[in-house]
């Protein structure tokens, strides 16, 4: 019929174009499901879900804090203060990780015969897990790393001996929240430290001793 020329021949465009679009259509899914393998996104889920676990649940939000102070220690038979600074993390629900550094605030003179001064300083990460919502929170934390110890001679300055040791930190701590951008605490612990035996002067057990901790922490408003 003269008057259906042009809708045939649109009939034949649609017809010859339906199996090259579901070719395409075909191709792209292969396509984004290599791109998805690719890039390792696990199969069975879907992009609510894995969104999901990438966004922190409420109340985990990570947040950091700065922390510095000193701490009152007993070490080879005398007293010494430590100066301590660090920086660590909020994981939410009252538990924190933190990396800390200490170092005495002057050299000690250990017991013996010659005249000697012992320079102790360790560092370290740890845990934090702080109890309460109020003005005035209780935690414990432990504090795990290394130490260095050197003995030096008083009168000619070198370095008689030195020696690394591992370092076990427990404490219990209350804090007090004055303002949402700091805090302060204090508390005390015991500082467990493997043996020593190169260091003239210090006893094998006597980098070990308890401690009492003036901290304040500057921390990113929630």
């Amino acid at each position: 019929m003269p008057g259906r020329g042009p809708d045939i021949e649109l009939i034949g465009r649609a017809e010859y174009r339906a199996p090259f679009r579901r070719a395409c259509d075909s191709a792209l899914a292969r396509g984004a499901l290599t791109f998805a393998l690719v890039l390792g996104v696990p199969g069975g889920q879907s992009v609510g879900e894995l969104r999901a676990q990438e966004t922190p649940a409420p109340g985990s939000t990570v947040s950091g804090f700065l922390q510095g102070g000193g701490a009152g220690s007993s070490l080879g038979g005398g007293a010494v203060v430590f100066l301590t600074a660090g920086a660590g993390i909020h994981l939410g629900r009252g538990i924190r990780a933190w990396g800390e550094g200490r170092t005495m605030a002057r050299e000690l003179e250990p017991s013996g015969s010659r005249p000697l001064l012992l320079r102790f300083g360790y560092g370290g990460v740890g845990m934090e897990w702080r109890h309460g919502v109020g003005p005035v929170q209780p935690s414990a934390a432990v504090l795990a790393g290394a130490g260095h110890a050197r003995v030096r001679s008083q009168i000619t300055g070198v370095e008689v001996a030195s020696e690394n040791s591992l370092i076990v930190e427990p404490s219990l701590a209350l804090w007090t929240l004055p303002h949402p951008m700091w805090s302060a605490g204090v508390g005390g612990g015991y500082r467990w430290v493997s043996p020593v035996d190169r260091l003239p002067g210090v006893a094998p057990r006597g980098l070990r001793g308890w401690t009492l901790s003036i901290l304040v922490r500057l921390q990113q408003r929630p």
